[in-house]
């Protein structure tokens, strides 16, 4: 079901950023770009319906527990949505084209992300900071 978003939101970021270079090219444009997507987004609703939803009265009793875990986790998912978003001041809206245009301009600056050390020196203090010893990831 995750899946299913992304084919919408493909065709919106090749709308509002269609500039940016991409690690692939998707060799169709327009209407068949629409039919490419169109095609496997509705082959994935069609598989979630045969897969969870009983569509005789001999399946009820092996798809109903998996109906119902499949909207008990969605309804869940929405209520974390919300709750986390109380107290927000401004919702995101997503990638507008101002916004991916300024992010496309801050990319061809070189500007580089606060968090990441811009020269070699900022690394030396950050070790020696820690005495010489590298960050351990596990």
């Amino acid at each position: 079901m995750a899946y299913i978003p992304m084919f919408p939101a493909f065709v919106k970021l090749r709308k509002v950023d269609p500039n940016r270079p991409r690690v692939f090219r998707f060799p169709f444009k327009g209407t068949a770009m629409m039919i490419a997507l169109i095609i496997p987004a509705v082959e994935l609703v069609l598989a979630i319906i045969a897969t969870i939803v009983p569509l005789s009265a001999d399946e009820v009793a092996d798809k109903l527990p998996m109906l119902i875990g499949v909207i008990v986790f969605v309804i869940l998912g929405e209520v974390i949505r919300i709750w986390s978003a109380r107290g927000r001041k401004t919702e995101f809206k997503g990638l507008t084209p101002a916004l991916a245009a300024q992010r496309l301009e801050e990319e061809a600056a070189g500007e580089h992300d606060e968090l990441e050390p811009v020269d070699p020196e900022q690394i030396d203090e950050i070790l020696a900071a820690r005495g010489g010893e590298p960050e351990k990831v596990l």
